[in-house]
């Protein structure tokens, strides 16, 4: 095994190390009851709360409190943690796959796009079983366009490095 072939390999197993980690926490977080998955939703809309008001005091209410705490829940919970686990996802399977010649990028993106897919409807099915919560197809599309749009820029920047790579390695020849 050569040394880059090593490096990638390690440093493909981290990133995928990482990913299993934020996907056993969103998992773990579809799976705590409605009155639990509030407690977590009401402490990220009051530190926010706060960090607007001291901001712009009065700023966020009574009568908008509500549609904060909808927009965090959506923007953070669902699209936010999902582009994030999109990020460590793609990375890793890029690093684990690069050195193989017979992978191309498109089965790369593929997997990655297969398994943000999965663990969306996955969390949102386990929602349906769940006391207080439901499983929702909008949530399902929230968390697959914040992995897929993530999953995207990474292979995106992946694709320029390598591009600029190949281009200073042709222009020293």
């Amino acid at each position: 095994m050569t040394k880059r072939i090593k490096k990638n390999t390690i440093l493909g197993l981290i990133f995928a190390f990482i990913s299993l980690c934020i996907g056993a926490f969103i998992i773990y977080q579809s799976c705590l009851v409605g009155s639990d998955s509030s407690t977590w939703s009401g402490f990220v809309t009051n530190v926010v709360k706060d960090i607007l008001n001291s901001i712009k005091p009065g700023f966020i209410n009574e009568g908008n409190i509500h549609t904060l705490s909808t927009f965090l829940r959506k923007a953070v919970g669902h699209f936010g943690l999902f582009a994030v686990e999109g990020c460590f996802t793609t990375l890793s399977i890029f690093f684990l796959f690069v050195s193989n010649k017979k992978h191309k990028d498109m089965l790369i993106g593929l997997f990655s796009a297969i398994l943000g897919l999965f663990l969306a409807s996955l969390t949102e099915i386990i929602q349906l079983f769940v006391s207080g919560r439901s499983g929702s197809i909008f949530d399902i599309f929230i968390d697959t366009l914040g992995y897929l749009s993530f999953a995207l820029l990474v292979g995106l920047i992946i694709s320029f490095i390598i591009i600029n790579k190949n281009k200073n390695k042709t222009s020293n020849s």
